[in-house]
């Protein structure tokens, strides 16, 4: 079966039940999201996705996991900048191409719930977080400090080096506070075998 065809079908079950896990085959999301873990996709209202969530949508006829660093309405329609957590780079998104939103993350035996207190604290500091560095990247980009290097590298890759390490940092507090609990919804074992850029 190629993989358009398996996405969808994916697609229409996510559409059926509200909820369904995604098994994840890239390292873009790293190490929040690695390959191999399976994350459980909801269906909501693209005005409940805020900077610092993380989305499921459609690029061609892929499924992407990627966090949202900005949301914008342009003529009425919303637009999000989306960036996988290892990648330099981010792209705009309309609102419409947007699947769901990921709820949960299950990985070596272990679930974490971003509807969590701790889930939701940690997503949403570190998407102000990451929104800080971009501007402060921007800063460094469009000035003459863009010569300023560390170790032959701009500085503006210093602020995506320390954004990584928050994130990492973050996994690493909830891996110890919320290790050993369930997940919820269907069983993950038998999540459709869709891909996920």
């Amino acid at each position: 079966m190629n993989t358009r065809l398996a996405n969808e079908l994916w697609a229409e079950l996510l559409v059926k039940s509200g909820r369904q896990w995604l098994p994840v085959l890239t390292g873009s999301m790293s190490p929040l999201i690695r390959p191999g873990d399976l994350v459980l996709v909801a269906i909501v209202d693209v005005d409940c996705i805020s900077s610092g969530d993380i989305v499921a949508f459609w690029r061609g006829g892929d499924i992407v996991v990627h966090r949202v660093l900005q949301k914008r309405k342009s003529a009425g329609v919303t637009l999000f900048r989306e960036k996988g957590d290892v990648t330099y780079f981010f792209r705009e998104l309309s609102g419409v191409d947007i699947i769901g939103k990921i709820i949960t993350v299950k990985k070596a035996g272990k679930t974490f719930r971003f509807t969590s207190s701790f889930g939701r604290v940690a997503t949403t500091g570190y998407g102000l977080w990451f929104r800080s560095t971009t501007r402060i990247v921007s800063l460094f980009r469009s000035s003459r400090f863009r010569m300023v290097k560390r170790t032959g590298k701009p500085v503006s890759r210093l602020f995506l080096m320390l954004s990584r390490l928050f994130l990492a940092l973050a996994c690493l507090a909830w891996i110890t506070s919320d290790s050993g609990s369930e997940g919820t919804g269907p069983n993950p074992e038998r999540a459709t075998s869709t891909r996920a850029v």
